[in-house]
């Protein structure tokens, strides 16, 4: 895909502007769940202040009562909002969070209910030792109102700050969630254009790649007519210089001497490899580009056909040609015939001197895709040329000592990578050459 500057700057901007909302979301869900968090302390704080006031108010209610009737249950109802005020203020000592936002106006508030709740216990006391007489007395001396009225004047004020404090909170909050649901729009919006955007972008891309496949294969069909034309008419002429050639040879055969006939003999010989030359250069442009569709091919067949075209070859040489149970691949089967046509070929016409030829075609098929090799006993590959033994028009031998026009090797090439497979040689001089070939389990595109 190929954007424009002017796009690719927008898709650039509204990436950063998604990216720094899920940023800002991140974020304030973080500082929401931090503010949530203190409100909760802020609640439980003033819960704690609130039980301070009962226990205050229940432990003096009970010692008033127990001053009057002296009775047991009171005494225990003190105990009890007695040991309710010590378990808070014990809380309220290993609440360092809140301390910190609140030191000054909550240790006020502590001293306050400390000094309440010892002179309560002194009151007690005093009742223990002296009696009724001596307990009201201290009672009613009013220092036991004036402390209870700081307590309730500090733990008022506590109350109040804290109260202020959730309220702001809550408001910071409620705008942090109005914050998240903007952004939330915001990136959703964005995210949407930007899918309607992709999707149209891609649907106009493969609009158009379709349109250019559709040009290729039109262009491609035009270059197979031109080659086949040209091929036409490039032979065309070579047809008529080997019939004039005949001709001259034959109505002059008597007239004419022996270098003659050797010009002769050449320019005809010119005249074929000239024509050979022609229909492999249309061979080789036509490798590689599906014949037909492509379809599962029988090996054992299709050897089978291969060995009845070289029958000539292999009876004039004396050829040996073999394989053992072959597998049924994907592929085109006349691309494959060519391929296998090709290499068992070369196999039989580069032999050794007074040696027969054996080629010996093995295949592996796994889940991955099916190996063939090609052995045969000839004359070898020096290491130097394997490199480029596949590359159009490389000839290792003069055509007096082996015909050919260097391209049966690169046409192999173009059929097995139109296959999607692979193939490789490995070879000894004087000892044969193998070559290797791997065409994957997938249907071919």
């Amino acid at each position: 895909m190929n954007f424009t500057k002017r796009t690719y700057l927008n898709l650039c901007i509204s990436l950063l502007i998604v990216l720094a909302g899920f940023a800002i979301l991140i974020t304030n869900g973080f500082r929401l769940t931090e503010t949530r968090y203190a409100i909760q302390e802020n609640d439980n704080l003033l819960n704690k202040v609130k039980a301070l006031n009962v226990d205050l108010l229940q432990a003096e209610s009970a010692m008033r009562g127990y001053y009057l009737v002296n009775n047991e249950w009171y005494l225990n109802n003190y105990n009890s909002s007695v040991s309710g005020f010590e378990n808070t203020m014990q809380s309220l000592e290993r609440d360092t969070a809140v301390a910190k936002r609140f030191g000054n106006d909550l240790n006020n508030m502590r001293e306050a209910a400390r000094n309440r709740i010892e002179r309560l216990n002194k009151g007690m006391a005093i009742f223990s030792a002296q009696g009724l007489a001596g307990g009201l007395e201290f009672v009613h001396d009013g220092q036991g109102k004036l402390l209870m009225e700081k307590f309730r004047e500090r733990s008022q004020v506590l109350e109040q700050k804290l109260l202020g404090n959730n309220t702001a909170m809550k408001d910071k909050a409620e705008k942090m969630v109005l914050h998240n649901r903007v952004w939330t729009i915001v990136i959703g919006a964005i995210s949407a254009g930007l899918l309607v955007f992709l999707s149209l972008y891609f649907i106009r891309s493969e609009r158009k790649i379709a349109g250019i496949n559709e040009q290729l294969r039109a262009s491609n069909r035009e270059l197979d007519e031109y080659a086949r034309i040209t091929s036409h008419d490039l032979q065309e002429p070579l047809r008529m210089t080997r019939s004039f050639l005949m001709l001259l040879e034959r109505k002059y055969k008597h007239q004419l001497d022996e270098t003659a006939h050797e010009y002769i003999f050449r320019a005809s010989d010119g005249a074929d490899r000239m024509q050979q030359l022609i229909i492999n250069l249309l061979n080789y442009a036509r490798a590689g580009k599906l014949s037909g569709d492509a379809e599962p091919t029988d090996l054992n067949v299709l050897m089978k056909e291969v060995a009845g075209d070289l029958q000539p070859l292999m009876m004039e040489n004396g050829a040996q040609l073999s394989w053992n149970e072959l597998p049924v691949v994907w592929g085109d089967k006349t691309q494959l015939f060519r391929l296998f046509l090709n290499l068992t070929g070369n196999a039989i016409k580069f032999r050794k001197k007074d040696v027969p030829p054996v080629v010996t075609i093995h295949a592996a098929h796994t889940e991955k895709g099916t190996t063939i090799t090609i052995a045969d006993n000839g004359i070898g590959i020096p290491q130097a040329y394997l490199h480029k033994l596949f590359n159009p028009f490389v000839r290792l031998h003069s055509t007096s000592d082996y015909q050919g026009t260097g391209l049966g090797l690169a046409t192999c090439r173009k059929i097995v990578e139109m296959h999607e497979g692979t193939i490789s040689v490995s070879s000894v001089e004087q000892q044969g050459s193998v070559f290797t070939i791997f065409l994957p389990a997938t249907k071919i595109r």
